[in-house]
């Protein structure tokens, strides 16, 4: 009898134990369960960091410091015109922070305060770290291939094909130009692009009245790409300008004289002559990409009457 209730003690104990195991087991379960949701949540908390990609232009204002961060670049841009923000975050005026891995393709990222930029990312939605200071009010971070912060402004020397005016009132005017030479900026998206103004608010630039099919030109101003191709606006700066190249009138008084061979002999001995792409594109007569000798005496002879350039 003694020994019947032990052995039912230890078959109860037995029992209690099984039950103990597959309560723990259901425990150490249930927490891998939280253990793998809190991973997935935080996964897409973390995903979602980047909230949407955003476009924008905008004048660089400086650089954040980032407290000692290694191999990361990044500047201070204030928008002044937005060019996609699905959710209406942006304002124009805000200072963004927009970082980037210094590496490819970002690694040739190079803008100084002043510089007039675009820039297209996503906008991170993050609070940024407390020890970064000098930012800004948003955060827009470089992730992928096809993002990037560059110069908007282009300059180039081409050649005016044709004027033409957009109606409506308000509406683009300009010529359309062969790009023959990029000298600064992004590359065109294609070899013939429109150089425009418009009725709107200043501040604008320059169109020179006096430009005709054919002549050489140089354009400065707002590099654009849309569904129509890419163009170059002269509205957002009284800087930008199209202006027509003679060849040999350095001094643009409409005449080629022995002054302005003097202008050309001086650029090619390297004197303190006018540097400028467009004195260089009217004092390289001969077409060889470079101002020399050649060129001065060219430009005496046309001042002379001997030949024409």
């Amino acid at each position: 009898m003694q020994a019947r209730i032990i052995l039912s003690g230890r078959i109860a104990l037995i029992v209690e134990l099984i039950e103990m195991n597959c309560n723990i087991k259901r425990l150490v379960c249930g927490v891998c369960v939280v253990v793998m949701l809190g991973f997935f949540v935080g996964g897409a908390s973390a995903a979602a960091s980047y909230t949407e990609e955003v476009k924008f232009k905008g004048v660089v204002t400086g650089y954040p410091d980032f407290g000692g961060a290694v191999g990361t670049g990044g500047a201070n841009v204030q928008i002044d015109k937005i060019l996609f923000d699905p959710t209406g975050n942006l304002t124009i005026g805000d200072n963004v922070t927009v970082s980037w891995p210094i590496a490819p393709p970002f690694a040739d990222i190079n803008v100084t305060v002043g510089d007039r930029a675009e820039v297209y990312g996503y906008r991170n939605i993050k609070e940024m770290p407390g020890w970064w200071s000098g930012v800004g009010e948003h955060w827009v971070s470089l992730n992928t291939s096809d993002h990037y912060l560059r110069w908007s402004d282009i300059r180039l020397i081409g050649t005016a094909i044709e004027y033409f005016e957009d109606p409506g009132t308000g509406a683009r005017y300009g010529w359309n130009v062969s790009v023959d030479k990029l000298i600064s900026g992004p590359q065109p998206c294609s070899n013939r692009l429109n150089v425009t103004l418009q009725a709107v608010p200043p501040p604008w630039g320059n169109m020179d009245q006096n430009i005709t099919e054919g002549d050489a030109i140089e354009v400065y101003g707002d590099y654009c790409e849309d569904q129509n191709g890419c163009c170059v606006s002269l509205v957002g700066s009284e800087d930008y300008y199209i202006r027509s190249i003679h060849k040999g009138d350095l001094n643009r008084d409409n005449q080629i004289t022995p002054a302005d061979a003097a202008i050309a002999l001086e650029i090619a001995t390297g004197g303190s002559a006018s540097c400028d792409t467009a004195t260089l594109a009217a004092a390289d007569v001969s077409g060889d990409d470079k101002v020399t000798s050649l060129d001065a005496l060219m430009i005496l002879q046309a001042g002379t009457g001997t030949i024409t350039l």
